[in-house]
């Protein structure tokens, strides 16, 4: 930083960028404190998401994968509420420990929905889907039927 002959420090004007790669590389690499910000004013944003985190991501299979989500944390709740093991469980409902250790670990990608539903049916819980059908998006995301 400059100092003027009033004693004022004088700090540098923020460069020009050609992208935003270049801009974003500038304030990772950058001492901020030495650039003059007086004229930037403090944004808001608001982030409002579908509901659906998949979806807002754009990943694939993103309604798939949502109700998939939502089971598994079916499942953890009825087996918290139970106070049940993986093991247990699996003496419960005959459906193997690996599957129940895998929800558990919100590693469920492999497993189907009818089997998510199955283990909530076998630990005394009754799944009720309702769908509601909306038309898609300019730009569609998630699984079709």
């Amino acid at each position: 930083m400059k100092k003027k002959k009033s004693g004022k420090e004088v700090k540098k004007k923020i460069p020009t960028f050609k992208s935003d790669r270049e801009a974003e590389r500038f304030v990772d690499t950058a001492d901020l404190s030495e650039y003059d910000l007086s004229a930037f004013k403090p944004v808001k944003f608001k982030f409002r998401g579908s509901g659906n985190i998949y979806h807002d991501f754009n990943i694939p299979d993103a309604d798939v994968r949502q109700l998939k989500a939502i089971l598994a944390v079916e499942i953890i709740k009825a087996l918290d509420r139970k106070d049940l093991s993986v093991r247990k469980a699996q003496s419960l409902t005959g459906i193997d420990a690996g599957d129940f250790s895998r929800v558990r670990n919100a590693n469920f990608r492999r497993i189907s929905v009818e089997r998510l539903m199955a283990m909530i049916n076998g630990l005394g819980s009754r799944v009720e889907v309702k769908v509601k059908v909306r038309r898609a998006e300019k730009a569609t995301h998630g699984a079709t039927a």
